[in-house]
């Protein structure tokens, strides 16, 4: 299968509006070409100059790509997306090219470096982990073409948040779980099990795997389903890294399949949006617990009394 790789340079400060907005898109995934970045890290001796190309580090803008299946009205999409950039009144270069799906799977790779989120190191399988990193609950991923590497803002929130309500014993269900690293996290907190749900058989495919790398299949069950719909297992903790209109389309039933006292997080909300996804969430019977915000983005905690 032939995908479209679309590229914008622009300076390091909109970097995250980018990609944001390629996701908005519903972009099949994001990689963020930095120099301002790489070099804070390489500063910081977390990883090391030689592993980037000359011209990446001393490139005077960032880019930021994203990718998308190459159907019929891909020229409809390219501008969409050209109108969307010049809507934000940023300078900008656009460039797109095709590529197979071998270059696309492995195009993230470059810049998928040993990240450390609060509680949690994230690394790929083909690094080594870090020294000083050892108390970390390591978790080893491998996205591919599904999106969740730990980097993002709204992966970020979630796994910050989680410390705090997943405990020994609790039943997970992650609606959404993408590469399944919030099962996989989950699980690593002492979960007692976590079913990792997700309707692109592209996901869970790629789930299934990182869970086998985590050596956690006997905690992490990986299924194929739209949301909760059939979902029969009462839950303690419901996971939804997604986006809005699906976190309010999902909220009845997520109250249903909780436990009493139990939590639902909602992530991947946009800032503007934020309040009537809570409203959503409260009419549906929860109760609010807290929030988070961070780069244009909400994370929002609730609970079923």
């Amino acid at each position: 299968m032939k995908y479209l790789e679309v590229a914008v340079e622009v300076e390091s400060g909109f970097t995250e509006t980018v990609a944001d907005l390629f996701w908005e898109f519903n972009t099949g995934g994001v990689s963020i070409e930095d120099p301002l970045l790489l070099w804070q890290y390489i500063n910081a001796q977390m990883w090391d100059a030689y592993e980037f190309p000359e011209k990446v580090l001393q490139a005077e803008r960032a880019t930021v790509r994203a990718y998308f299946p190459l159907t019929a009205d891909i020229h409809t999409l390219l501008g969409q997306i050209n109108e969307k950039l010049k809507a934000l009144a940023i300078p900008f270069n656009l460039y797109f090219q095709e590529i197979d799906d071998e270059a696309w799977a492995n195009s993230w790779k470059k810049y998928f470096k040993p990240i450390a989120v609060g509680e949690f190191l994230i690394k790929p399988t083909w690094e080594k982990l870090p020294s000083g990193e050892e108390n970390k609950k390591v978790i080893e991923i491998d996205p591919g073409m599904a999106f969740g590497t730990g980097t993002h803002d709204t992966t970020a929130l979630v796994l910050e948040a989680l410390p705090k309500y997943i405990a020994p014993g609790k039943v997970v269900a992650d609606v959404g779980t993408g590469s399944g690293i919030l099962a996989i996290a989950s699980a690593l907190l002492g979960a007692e099990h976590v079913y990792a749900v997700d309707i692109d058989p592209v996901a869970v495919k790629v789930a299934r795997e990182n869970v086998i790398l985590n050596r956690l299949s006997g905690k992490v069950s990986v299924i194929e389903n739209d949301l909760l719909h059939g979902f029969a297992t009462q839950v303690n903790v419901i996971i939804a890294n997604i986006i809005a209109a699906v976190i309010k389309e999902l909220a009845p039933d997520a109250f249903k399949k909780l436990t009493p006292g139990g939590i639902f997080i909602g992530s991947g909300i946009i800032l503007e949006r934020e309040q009537e996804v809570l409203d959503k969430l409260l009419e549906s019977g929860f109760t609010f617990v807290e929030r988070q915000n961070r780069g244009g983005w909400s994370l929002l905690v609730v609970r079923k009394e």
